[in-house]
């Protein structure tokens, strides 16, 4: 990413026991924990021979469940490592430099980072502008934030991911009009209650257009350089072709692990386990002609590279780099 993380190292020869800290939030089962931990270890394994730099990573998620697969992970990760500790030069001890815990990943736990890395976490949060902006806040000055997520539409309207999102949508309608008309033969008491309209569901529920917030909260820091904090190293889509045995395994890994469990775990099983036949049928219509077929579609996710350049509006021009 053409960032070196050496970078954040000081100079200092006085510095021996310098730390880099690297936040994770929404780590989830914890894939990237010991990746992101590695890689920074092997940089500054060649250009810090020698020196006494530490690096601790946390991973912050809301779920026990996920955090508790999580630190499993990290004690078997650190049983292998333990028998590599003599032919490195700096070792990353895993059960004591990386930890996973509990918590809101929306609210750091420090505000003196190296390093924020966040893999499809940030379109879970209910408020996906300000989580970045809070996760910008608490990098240090040459902190880099990292951050790779699914927009709102992630393929053509013909994909898999699309044609669930008109299922879902259209039964939401259904519900509401359902919701109506039983309104209409209930008590006064119960008409009292009604269910929330359009506008109000959409106020509490995730914007459908954050990604145009953040595009345009990334244009406004580089109309306005005495407010920009921030330089970009990589503001790009990428798209990647994601292959299933079936549309079943497609089924089971989006609505029970994937980025649809979320539609689970708030509205529950009748609900997205109702729709499993119709999103099967719409997608053979589309060209899927057997269950038994292998599955593929190309869904493309927002890459943001940001670099710290300064603390807030502090009159502080020094930064050299191109600004946002």
């Amino acid at each position: 990413l053409r960032h070196d993380p050496s970078s954040f190292v000081s100079k200092d020869k006085e510095e021996e026991n310098e730390v880099i800290h690297v936040y994770v939030p929404c780590c989830g089962p914890g894939q990237e924990l010991i990746p992101v931990a590695n890689t920074i270890e092997n940089v500054l394994g060649e250009k810090k021979k020698g020196k006494a730099t530490k690096i601790q990573v946390l991973g912050l998620d809301l779920s026990p469940g996920m955090v508790e697969v999580a630190r499993r992970r990290i004690e078997a990760a650190s049983e292998d490592t333990k028998q590599e500790q003599d032919k490195k030069t700096t070792i990353i001890n895993l059960d004591k430099e990386i930890t996973a815990v509990v918590g809101d990943a929306a609210l750091p736990p420090s505000s003196n980072n190296h390093i924020v890395f966040s893999c499809f976490g940030l379109q879970q949060l209910p408020d996906p502008l300000s989580t970045l902006q809070v996760w910008i806040q608490s990098l240090r000055v040459g902190g880099v934030a990292v951050v790779l997520y699914w927009p709102p539409k992630v393929e053509e309207d013909n994909g898999p991911w699309s044609r669930w999102s008109q299922l879902v949508k259209a039964k939401l309608l259904q519900e509401k009009k359902d919701a109506e008309n039983e309104k209409k033969l209930t008590t006064v008491a119960a008409a009292a209650n009604p269910p929330p309209s359009n506008k109000e569901e959409s106020n509490k529920s995730v914007s459908t257009d954050f990604d145009v917030q953040i595009t345009k909260f990334l244009k406004e820091q580089q109309q306005d350089e005495t407010k920009s904090t921030i330089s970009i190293l990589q503001n790009c889509y990428k798209s990647h072709e994601m292959k299933w045995k079936n549309i079943d395994e497609f089924w089971t890994s989006m609505t029970h692990y994937g980025p649809w469990k979320s539609l689970r775990l708030k509205r529950g099983d009748d609900f997205v386990d109702g729709l499993r036949d119709e999103f099967i049928n719409v997608m053979k219509k589309g060209g899927k002609d057997d269950d038994d077929d292998e599955m593929s579609h190309l869904p493309k996710a927002r890459l943001l590279v940001l670099v710290k350049t300064r603390e807030g509006n502090d009159g502080n021009d020094d930064c050299n780099s191109s600004k946002l």
